[in-house]
């Protein structure tokens, strides 16, 4: 085991033992307990939740091999590098993150030299959320976060004429009109991210998800779902919420 894993693990049985909660409850699994972890449709729901709630998130690609254009150190081919990307929901597929392809940037040019990329996404708790009993329930590490892992296309201008791409993305990020197609400063595009692959971390394993979801069910959540669904925090949040308003025969997935 790696010293700082265990230096966290022993500062949070440390902050356990200063709360009313015992530590050892942390890392049981029992099963009483497993029977609350979320189906894997509710864990697939909050995953599309995490998307519709975010607007920027982590990209990563791969370097390909070194290019003579190309001012960069001659070890970093094959390597992976995390960008910033803004994004938005928006088009006929929704749960497929719409983005501005600018074409000098790194994650483009490695897209473009045929890298895949994956979009790194993490629940924030908002500002206003009530307190809870339970000392873990807000802890970063006992959050949902998720991977989308697939590859990015360029958008037809048919697509994002009908589909209203360009008023979306706006909408969420005003202040991408200074680098939207069609302005000077860089040559750039619309695009998305197509997801192939959905890697769901949804918190501590005694009460949490950790597995890939089915790329079939986050693709048919459908948005009304995703729009009423609460996570913890939010206004509105409960716990058996998903068994209250859901299709019977989608939880047991």
């Amino acid at each position: 085991m790696h010293i700082p894993f265990l230096a966290l693990m022993l500062s949070l049985i440390g902050a356990a033992a200063g709360s009313s909660l015992n530590a050892s409850i942390l890392f049981s699994n029992t099963e009483a307990q497993t029977s609350k972890i979320p189906s894997i449709y509710e864990s697939t729901l909050q995953a599309r939740r995490i998307l519709h709630l975010s607007k920027i998130a982590t990209i990563a690609s791969v370097f390909p091999s070194l290019a003579s254009q190309e001012d960069r150190p001659k070890d970093v081919a094959g390597a992976p590098i995390g960008q910033m990307e803004y994004f938005a929901s928006c088009g006929p597929q929704i749960y497929n993150p719409t983005l501005i392809g600018v074409t000098i940037t790194t994650t483009m040019k490695n897209a473009a030299a045929g890298s895949n990329v994956s979009l790194s996404l993490r629940y924030h708790v908002p500002s206003d959320a009530p307190p809870m009993d339970d000392p873990w329930a807000y802890l970063p590490a006992n959050l949902p976060r998720i991977a989308l892992i697939g590859y990015i296309e360029r958008l037809d201008d048919e697509v994002v004429e009908k589909h209203g791409i360009r008023d979306c993305f706006v909408e969420t990020h005003p202040e991408a009109t200074i680098w939207e197609p069609g302005t000077d400063i860089h040559e750039s595009w619309w695009g998305r991210m197509v997801v192939n692959e959905v890697y769901f971390f949804g918190g501590f394993g005694d009460r949490a998800r950790i597995t890939w979801l089915p790329i079939e069910i986050w693709r048919n959540v459908t948005q009304s779902e995703v729009e009423s669904y609460r996570m913890i925090g939010e206004n509105g949040y409960k716990s058996n919420q998903l068994e209250m308003v859901a299709i019977p025969s989608r939880l047991d997935l």
